[in-house]
């Protein structure tokens, strides 16, 4: 098979392509971005492989077919991360020895390479002798170089770069449209002011070199919270080019998100009225508001929605990635045990991709003992008895469902525990632990015993283990009043079969409960509501189990599923873990199976009570898995609720606004000190303690540092950064405006600095404070923030010593 093509055309165009192989042979024809090609070109077919593989017993794989990068060390290598790859990859169907085939060209500027093989029933397998390139290549064209994010109020130039590959010097206007208002154009004037416009175009002209390239900038105010529009034109006599993007423009201030949910019956017999008001803080940023209001038939639907994004924390460690792997696991549960298993074939495949991504990435955090620590072998000295129950026994869910997880990962981890058992049956905690509340021996040892028991087959290759384990559970129950230890007691008894015991131990965690109105649960009076949501979620299992008091069970149930965030998750990792498993265990026993017929009307009322929007949804049995949303007005603070029909529904009010106030550091002080050391160039320390007088230490500290609009963080100093011993991880997020500070405990009243460096990359004025969040990730209502500023810069002068000045606006609407 041999493929001919032009070497260049325009992008967006049609190409014809000259594939000439024997007749009646399917060609595969393979495109790839050649940027994307040189980094890895593996999954491409090359001769001599196949060659290679022709002279290997097929009844065996050459060793190296078992070798990766990384399989010895678990490390996972990622290439590129940020670039999209997008390989085209078609069939054909050749009925004579030349076939002419017409294809559109991606959009894009850049080379694609194409490679081809054929298979025929006659002449066998064939392959092209090398590939064949083409390249997409405008004479004239225009790009943009948008920052990750302003503030509203901000100034911001857009550089508009013109590429004029022509042979000939061009006279060009560059013009920026703004049809929507949705910002205003700015000017500088010789007395550092800056004046305001709302026209709808401005233009700009420039003098275009043979073969150069130039920029042009526009000054911008936006005046709208979101993504506004920038739709920007470039032509001369001879050619001409237009692009359109948007600018993400955030408020001013940080984000607070909030999420009501109520689950509703509704009988033929009699409506279902809600009442349900929103609060907003005194400091909201005024237009900042967020508001949503959904409705859904299966409970379950936010989960299987967003199976990779249910926590609104970062994931960058051995027991948070865990966060996104097992509700995967658990969502394929879901799937076969409500019989939808094989009819959601795209979100099956969806899962498993989730998963086996996962798992290469736990894989890192892996020790050579079998063992897994918080941060790997690497920073971690010592495996985690906690991490390694914890991964293996979603390794084995995992296998369920035809995983290819090795046997030996498992087999090994489950050794590391084993070796680690005490004489008298408990387990210790090894290794860094993430949350002190699994101190407790006994809940600890029950946490560990899930694992062995998850599987009948490999728990019969520990049975002196289990039952030394068990032994000291048994003979443990009256030994402690912690409600964190006896929920996960109870339940591991139960996955044991001694239902007896666990019987005992749940008549008298019930005692204990919480309730208000329709609603139970059980708490460890810590103010830690993801600790909270754990317990209630792990008697809520044992209660299912065993079939305890269905009214109990359905108020446990509604209270976990009012503690869901907008997207089905919890507050962090954990608790999302054991809530999402309780809330499926009862949603598969008490799986409403008949039909659903539910009218919702809504009203959405501002503060003086007036009508400020108002509708209707249907739930029924065709979109009950369809997660219905209304958007509503900024002014809603009340929304009343009709129900009609027949059937069981849950409504979710979502609203988010952003507060510019700080936190008043009742748990951790925070000190910034920002320095202008150029132009281009800032440097930041930040001096953080933390000093809650009742408790000696806190969790795993993350602190989340938001850097000023039109600077980003610079991967080459993160290793620097990560000298500090208070520092065990560093990530950046949002195109690196953003840096993710996680360090492993912090003790009361040690004051602790660390520096980083930001460089400034997009010309921005007038800028707004930057938000440092700090926050114990496993009880986030310790958590406090500082907002900092660096001094300001007019548009003629961006040196450190011009202070703030006013603004002028020539619209009387004026933001200022």
């Amino acid at each position: 098979v041999s493929i001919m093509a032009p070497k260049q055309v325009k992008p967006g165009a049609d190409v014809t392509l000259e594939v000439k192989a024997q007749p009646k042979s399917l060609v595969a024809i393979l495109a790839v971005d050649l940027g994307v090609y040189l980094l890895d070109s593996s999954y491409d077919l090359q001769k001599n492989d196949i060659l290679y593989s022709l002279e290997v017993d097929i009844s065996g794989l050459p060793f190296l077919a078992l070798v990766y990068p990384g399989l010895l060390s678990g490390l996972v290598t990622l290439t590129n991360a940020h670039y999209e790859f997008v390989p085209l990859l078609q069939n054909y169907e050749i009925t004579n020895d030349t076939t002419q085939l017409t294809l559109k060209i991606p959009d894009t500027i850049t080379t694609w390479r194409l490679t081809a093989f054929s298979m025929n029933e006659e002449t066998g397998f064939g392959i092209v002798h090398g590939p064949t390139d083409i390249t997409t290549i405008q004479p004239f064209f225009i790009t943009l170089n948008l920052p990750y994010s302003v503030k509203r109020g901000e100034i911001v130039a857009i550089p508009i770069q013109i590429h004029n590959y022509l042979n000939e010097t061009l006279d060009t206007e560059i013009s920026l449209i703004n049809a929507k208002e949705e910002f205003y154009f700015m000017e500088s004037t010789i007395f550092n002011r800056e004046t305001g416009s709302t026209e709808q175009q401005r233009t700009k002209h420039v003098t275009m070199p043979a073969n150069g390239v130039d920029t042009v900038s526009f000054l911008i105010n936006p005046r709208l919270a979101g993504y506004i529009e920038l739709k920007i034109t470039a032509k001369n006599r001879l050619a001409s080019d237009g692009i359109i993007e948007k600018l993400r423009v955030e408020p001013e201030g940080i984000k607070k998100e909030f999420n009501k949910i109520q689950n509703i019956n509704v009988i033929p017999s009699g409506p279902v009225e809600l009442s349900i008001p929103l609060t907003m803080h005194s400091n909201m940023v005024l237009q900042s508001e967020v508001i949503s209001l959904s409705v859904v038939g299966d409970n379950m639907a936010p989960v299987l929605l967003n199976l990779n994004d249910l926590v609104n924390l970062p994931t960058g460690c051995g027991e948070q990635n865990m966060a996104d792997f097992a509700p995967n696991v658990l969502a394929l549960q879901y799937l076969k045990l409500t019989g939808q298993y094989h009819r959601e074939a795209k979100l099956v495949s969806k899962a498993k991709r989730f998963i086996e991504i996962g798992y290469q990435q736990q894989l890192t955090y892996r020790h050579d003992n079998g063992g897994y620590s918080v941060f790997g072998q690497r920073q971690d000295l010592e495996a985690s008895t906690w991490l390694t129950a914890y991964t293996i026994r979603f390794f084995i869910k995992s296998l369920k469902y035809a995983i290819p997880i090795e046997r030996h990962i498992i087999e090994s981890g489950l050794d590391y525990l084993a070796t680690a058992q005490r004489e008298d049956g408990s387990f210790p905690y090894t290794g860094y632990l993430i949350d002190p509340s699994q101190q407790n021996r006994f809940g600890f040892t029950a946490f560990i015993l899930m694992t062995f028991l998850e599987d009948e087959k490999l728990a019969r290759k520990h049975p002196i283990t289990i039952r030394k384990g068990l032994n000291f559970l048994s003979g443990s129950m009256n030994r402690t009043n912690d409600m964190y230890a006896l929920s996960i007691m109870a339940v591991t008894l139960q996955m044991a079969k001694n239902y007896t015991t666990s019987r005992t131990i749940l008549d008298k965690i019930i005692q204990r409960k919480k309730s208000s109105h329709d609603l139970v649960w059980w708490s460890q009076n810590d103010r830690n509501m993801a600790k909270d949501v754990e317990i209630t979620g792990y008697v809520l299992m044992a209660m299912l189990e065993i079939g305890y008091s269905v009214e109990v069970a359905k108020k446990a149930f509604n209270w976990l599923t009012q503690q869901r965030n907008a997207k089905g998750g919890f507050q962090s990792s954990q608790d999302t873990v054991v809530g999402v498993q309780a809330l499926i265990k009862y949603s598969v026993k008490y799986r409403v199976t008949g039909s659903i017929n539910v009218t919702v009307n809504y009203t959405a009322m501002d503060n003086n009570t007036q009508i400020v929007k108002i509708g209707e949804m249907v739930v029924d049995a065709r979109n009950m898995k369809i997660v219905q949303m209304e958007e509503l007005p900024k002014t809603t603070r009340a929304v009343k609720i009709l129900a009609t029909g027949f059937g069981n529904c849950s409504l979710q009010l979502t609203y988010q606004y952003y507060t510019n106030g700080e936190d008043s550091f009742q748990y951790f002080q925070l000190a910034p000190k920002v320095e202008l050391l150029n132009p281009a160039e800032m440097s930041l320390e930040i001096c953080f303690s933390y000093i809650e007088p009742s408790s000696k230490a806190t969790n795993m500290v993350v602190m989340e540092v938001n850097l000023p609009s039109g600077f980003s963080g610079d991967e080459k100093d993160m290793d620097e950064l990560l000298e500090n011993d208070i520092v065990q991880r560093i990530e950046m997020k949002n195109s690196e405006t953003t840096i993710i500070v996680y360090s492993a405990q912090l003790m009361a009243e040690e004051k602790s600095c660390l520096s980083l460096m930001a460089y400034k990359i997009h010309d921005v004025v007038y800028r707004k404070a930057a938000a440092i969040i700090i926050y114990d990730y496993y009880n986030i209502s310790r958590h406090d923030t500082v907002f900092y500023k660096i001094v300001a810069e007019t548009a003629q002068d961006h040196s450190s010593k011009v202070e703030n000045t006013p603004i002028t606006l020539d619209n009387e609407n004026s933001i200022f």
